[in-house]
């Protein structure tokens, strides 16, 4: 092989390793916002319960939303879904790090609603997580309620060193 063919060979090589190793780098923040949204997706469900509406929304854009996120990347990921069961029962059955929206308690946030591809969606409200249990409806209806997870990204380039 002459050395102008391996020369070529081996600029195209070079450009090839870095372009994957740069989708890679890049990539890890919509794989991280996925993987962490699937932590509540793939959360069993109550008895008798549906989900309507479900989505995620991640990156630096949320205009101090989440936790005010000072230009840091966050996730934040819901569940809207209706039910049959009592606001104690709700509250009871999912674990401390979600965070809980009766219907009526929530306000949907939205960054940047007239740039296109830029609006982030999440809500905030009352928590009925810091709800006093006491507060809490023991009485069975149907009810619509949202579950968030929600978390800023804590680790360089998005690489999960843990």
């Amino acid at each position: 092989m002459n050395v102008k063919k391996r020369h070529w060979i081996m600029i195209a090589s070079s450009i090839l390793g870095i372009s994957l190793l740069s989708y890679y780098v890049f990539g890890q923040e919509s794989r991280y916002a996925k993987k962490y949204a699937n932590e509540l997706f793939d959360y069993p469900l109550p008895a008798e319960t549906v989900v309507l509406e479900q989505g995620y929304n991640y990156g630096t854009f949320f205009g101090g939303g989440p936790w005010g996120s000072d230009g840091l990347p966050t996730v934040a990921a819901y569940l809207k879904v209706t039910t049959e069961l009592s606001e104690r029962d709700i509250v009871e059955y999912y674990d401390k790090r979600f965070e809980i929206y009766f219907d009526g308690d929530e306000h949907l946030k939205v960054t940047a609603p007239d740039l296109p591809g830029t609006s982030k969606n999440w809500y905030e409200g009352q928590n009925a997580r810091f709800m006093d249990m006491n507060q809490l409806s023991d009485e069975v209806n149907s009810m619509t309620y949202i579950i968030q997870l929600r978390e800023e990204f804590t680790y360089p380039f998005f690489v999960d060193l843990h």
